[in-house]
């Protein structure tokens, strides 16, 4: 929805580099969902909450872990 109110605007993209170098896609999201309360170690990767340095981590780990 944009700017709409009540909304607070919409997520922005960018390319994160690897450690091979290669370009990860990313999306900054404006406002949270709320997840790390019911989950604390478990944020979403596109969580305003998350750094660039964990992201980079979780989108290159070789495994998922459910």
């Amino acid at each position: 929805p944009g700017s709409t109110a009540p909304y607070t605007g919409g997520a922005g993209f960018r390319t994160l580099a690897g450690p091979d170098g290669r370009g990860l896609p990313t999306r900054d999201r404006a406002s949270c969902c709320f997840f790390y309360t019911i989950r604390p170690e478990d944020t979403c990767v596109t969580c305003p909450r998350t750094c660039d340095a964990d992201r980079v981590a979780r989108l290159t780990a070789d495994a998922v872990d459910y």
